[in-house]
């Protein structure tokens, strides 16, 4: 049996379900951008124009989530399968967009630049996990107004596993899009096979920003995946209360998927959450405590009752340095979504409230998501398994039962064997360094970029990729 984790009851999810709705059909979201405004009007949604407003009825959030199919497939750059996001599904990937490195080989704390981001992405495409790559990193390297676009650019370059892009508005998003493309050999193979989801957030309380909406409409009219989620902050962007964050965040998606489905009933949409807390005693928003992991769950809940592919924010940490503060926040928002069964999980490789991208980090977060992995996995029951005449033939004697078929066919496979995790006794332990977490992880990121090598490209693919960016 797998385990599985609820934070709302039934009941309790129809009474979101039906807050959401009131705030959608009666407050509405104001709407930064004239074009998505269009686009709701021609739908039936109640327009003021003056104010921006937009109500749209409960008949047309019905109509368009009918229209979502309840899984989303994503692939490498190569055309393989990566994953399928849905059902009971989850995968672990990275996060962005933080502004500082911490440099592995020097454990400097400085601005982020392309060579970092590079390094980041070279771990991530030889490890196991992640499985996708959100840009870890806003390097300070290009210029700011670029930014998205060499983010996808380097990302398409140095990783084949499926990337989570933002854009800044339209153009931006046309021009990923084309790179996407150009990648995977044009715009008929990026939407049979899709190696990227685009990345919208949403605003709150109750905003479709004008960037925001253009990355909708635009990628929604190529028929490539949409990633949207909303975040917003109990106390601070929402009320205090856990569950009215998740009322706000749950309306706000939604909007989004509906601007998304009526442009394109047919392109596909992931539904997820970055519900977090504002700490008042700090002045700072809050990643790695126990309600965001509630939150999480709740919000994948929310998706399922939809019907749709989920996702959201976890490994996460507010701790700036590698320590047991970390250790702790990242298990616990590792573990908690994905017995919740959220579908992707974002947060790996990234400290200090996503401000600060470390290379040892991701490799401790890869040795996290194993673990959450073999623990939502849970304990399979069959009568090999059970190995009763097993436990007949040893019987109750001072034997061992290290020399049987049985274990060595099933020891690889029921025992998750860690890579990072230190299982010696103390006087080996000692023998070999004394070396903490965070000692063998920097030993481990050397070795793992060793490995690195580059995916396989159409020639001439980065004098493409340069000459898509609109600049």
């Amino acid at each position: 049996m797998r385990p599985y984790v609820q934070t709302l009851s039934p009941e309790e999810v129809h009474q979101v379900h039906m807050a959401s709705m009131e705030l959608l059909s009666t407050v509405g979201l104001e709407v930064l951008d004239e074009v998505s405004i269009d686009y709701y009007e021609q739908a039936g949604a109640l327009v003021d124009r003056e104010k921006k407003m937009v109500r749209i009825p409960v008949g047309l959030v019905n109509e368009c989530l009918a229209k979502c199919a309840p899984s989303v497939t994503l692939y490498n750059s190569d055309g393989t399968k990566a994953f399928t996001v849905g059902g009971e599904e989850v995968h672990y990937g990275t996060v962005g967009f933080a502004n500082y490195a911490k440099d592995w080989k020097t454990d400097v704390i400085r601005e982020a630049t392309i060579a970092d981001y590079e390094d980041i992405l070279k771990l991530c495409d030889v490890l196991d996990y992640p499985e996708f790559v959100l840009p870890p990193a806003q390097p300070v390297d290009v210029p700011v107004e670029l930014s998205d676009r060499y983010q996808a650019k380097v990302g398409f370059l140095t990783t084949k596993k499926p990337l989570i892009p933002q854009a800044y508005g339209a153009q931006e998003a046309r021009d990923i899009i084309k790179m996407a493309s150009l990648v995977v050999g044009g715009m008929d193979q990026l939407r049979e096979k899709p190696n990227m989801a685009m990345l919208v957030t949403c605003t709150s309380p109750l905003v479709v920003r004008k960037d925001a909406g253009e990355t909708v409409v635009e990628t929604a009219k190529a028929g490539v995946p949409l990633f949207i989620e909303s975040g917003p902050m109990t106390g601070a962007t929402s009320p205090a209360t856990l569950v009215s964050a998740v009322a706000l965040a749950n309306a706000e998606n939604i909007a989004h998927i509906v601007l998304a489905k009526i442009v394109n009933p047919n392109v596909p949409v992931i539904y997820a959450s970055w519900c977090r807390l504002f700490d008042m005693r700090y002045g700072n928003v809050s990643l790695g405590c126990p309600e965001l992991a509630l939150m999480r769950v709740a919000n994948a809940q929310m998706g399922k009752y939809y019907k749709l592919p989920c996702g959201g924010g976890g490994v996460l940490t507010d701790a700036n340095t590698i320590d047991a503060q970390l250790g702790w926040e990242k298990m616990l928002t590792a573990v908690v979504p994905g017995i919740g069964h959220c579908n992707m999980i974002l947060g790996m490789g990234i400290i200090g409230q996503e401000n600060t991208m470390s290379c040892e980090c991701l490799m401790m977060d890869s040795e996290i998501a194993r673990i959450s992995q073999r623990v939502i996995r849970g304990i399979a029951v069959d009568e090999e398994r059970l190995a009763v005449d097993l436990i007949k033939e040893v019987g109750p004697a001072a034997t061992s039962f290290v020399s049987k078929k049985h274990t060595k066919k099933f020891y690889p496979t029921e025992q998750l064997l860690p890579r990072l995790t230190d299982r010696s006794v103390p006087a080996e332990w000692v023998k070999n360094g004394s070396k903490d977490c965070g000692m063998v992880a920097k030993e481990l990121v050397e070795q793992y970029i060793s490995q690195y090598q580059k995916p396989k490209l159409p020639e001439g693919i980065e004098e493409q990729l340069e000459a898509a960016i609109t600049k």
